[in-house]
């Protein structure tokens, strides 16, 4: 039998609904909001969205579970394309103490990330730790968690085989059979700056690849996107009109990671003029331990307006729809549309549009992942009919 929950009366709900891919230009400011808003959910999976006094009516409602979300807001779940884990191998400390606890710190990472709203993300191994075993070993535990607390796609990061990997071809031939045998990873990234050598190892490899631009010539963007056919590109905050021309060229998602921009003066406006030109925008935390250690995605949305520019609108876009497209997992969540996995959170708010004016606050006051309760720190119970 089909286990049916109502999820009623927002006072906004945020469904993201649109057109498929990636949101370019106007569709970027669209949340297709619907005032007084529920949904109803049907084994984890989006069955009917609409207004409250529409579902009610419904006769498939009658016989489900409630929750009465009380007059906030709801919204797709956010979706991070970038933490970074430091602890790739496990630092010393964590060496000592044994392969729980580099675990439980891994854990304990996500989870908060999960306490903050991220239901995927994508976590990256292999920019602080470039040795093949430490690499393998990092991939081989987060495979082991199997999606929990948070969707997780596992990504390889490579420099160069020569040069940042401490290990001869054959061994960094080897690892790629490793990695697609036992499905380790789902992407590689890679940086504008590798040799031929590993651009040809990586493209003859049967997975995505990220590119990670740090910036510069124009045209060795548009080689490395020529080469590398990535389905994502990380960039810095700021750069030159001739990059930004560039990577208006190409149709992969542009991931910007706000919180970085704490650490400089400077306000980029990058994002803005690249949303202009029809790109897509996405957002991630950026989460370094070295570098920035933030992993909350609201804080990424705040700095995405305050520091970059952007609308509230274009930066919630660009945080959930975008941000899953970013990973091929737009097909499945990002927005709340039926077919779609039930991934959505509650917000304390009154107004989507009070997120980023109320920084460094937690507003998420319940999450859901394929329609299951993950996180509640209201006193709302399931209603049972």
């Amino acid at each position: 039998m089909a286990q049916l929950l109502l999820v009623r009366r927002a006072r906004q709900l945020l469904t993201l609904r649109g057109p498929k891919g990636c949101r370019r230009g106007p569709a970027l400011h669209d949340l297709a909001l619907i005032e007084d808003g529920s949904l109803l959910i049907r084994d984890g999976i989006i069955a009917q969205v609409g207004s409250t006094r529409r579902l009610e009516n419904l006769k498939e409602c009658g016989g489900a579970a409630e929750i009465d979300v009380d007059r906030a807001v709801v919204m797709p779940g956010f979706v991070d394309p970038s933490i970074q884990f430091s602890a790739f191998g496990p630092p010393p400390e964590l060496k000592r103490l044994g392969p729980s606890a580099f675990r439980e710190a891994s854990v304990g990472l996500l989870r908060s990330c999960l306490l903050h709203g991220t239901l995927y993300a994508q976590v990256k191994a292999g920019k602080h730790h470039q040795d093949v075993p430490s690499t393998l070993s990092a991939l081989r535990q987060l495979a082991n968690f199997e999606n929990r607390p948070v969707g997780l796609v596992r990504t390889w990061q490579l420099k160069d085989a020569a040069s940042a990997l401490s290990a001869p071809s054959n061994e960094f031939a080897g690892a790629f059979s490793l990695l697609l045998e036992r499905k380790l990873a789902h992407r590689i990234e890679l940086t504008a700056e590798v040799s031929d050598e590993t651009r040809a190892l990586a493209r003859a490899q049967d997975l995505p690849i990220n590119l990670s631009w740090q910036g510069g010539c124009a045209k060795a963007l548009r080689d490395a996107m020529a080469a590398l056919q990535p389905r994502m590109i990380g960039c810095p905050h700021l750069m030159s009109a001739a990059e930004c021309d560039a990577l208006a060229e190409y149709s992969a998602p542009v991931v910007f990671s706000p919180c970085r921009a704490l650490v400089g003066n400077e306000c980029a406006s990058s994002a803005v003029q690249l949303a202009q030109q029809g790109v897509a925008i996405a957002l991630a935390s950026g989460y370094d331990e070295h570098d920035i250690p933030v992993f909350n995605m609201q804080t990424a949305i705040s700095l995405a307006v305050l520091k970059l520019g952007l609308s509230t609108e274009q930066a919630i876009v660009a945080a959930t729809a975008n941000a899953a497209c970013a990973l091929g997992l737009g097909h499945v969540t990002g927005t709340l549309e039926v077919g779609k996995r039930a991934d959505l959170l509650v917000l304390d708010l009154s107004d989507y549009r009070e997120l980023p004016r109320r920084f460094g606050s937690n507003h998420v006051v319940l999450a859901m992942r394929e329609g299951r309760v993950v996180y509640n720190r209201t006193a709302r119970k399931v209603s049972m009919p």
